[in-house]
């Protein structure tokens, strides 16, 4: 698996570099960029995984009624929380952009 991964990253390297004009002295702004995104990715893990236990807790002793610990253990949690990080960061982007203009 880690070797198709590398693989293909290398490929699509080579095409925007050689075919889509993009600067290869750019690659490390672009990875400390990935990891920003991957890091904001972890703590909206963290807060969405904290929220949806205080939930099941609060639930739970209210009688609200019984809600299984399992809806923390969904991988959807993963999937929501990095396209929130994504959001987010995207934003952060846009509007340290315009704050230059």
């Amino acid at each position: 698996m880690i070797l198709v991964v590398v693989a293909t990253t290398m490929v699509s390297w080579w095409i925007a570099t050689r075919h889509l004009g993009f600067d290869r002295r750019r690659l490390s702004v672009a990875a400390v960029t990935t990891l920003e995104c991957l890091g904001l990715a972890v703590v909206f893990l963290g807060i969405n995984l904290g929220v949806a236990a205080v939930f099941v807790v609060v639930s739970r002793s209210t009688g609200f009624g019984f809600v299984s610990a399992y809806i923390a253990s969904d991988f959807m949690w993963v999937v929501f929380s990095v396209l929130q990080a994504i959001v987010f960061h995207s934003l952060k982007l846009v509007g340290s952009s315009q704050g230059k203009q």
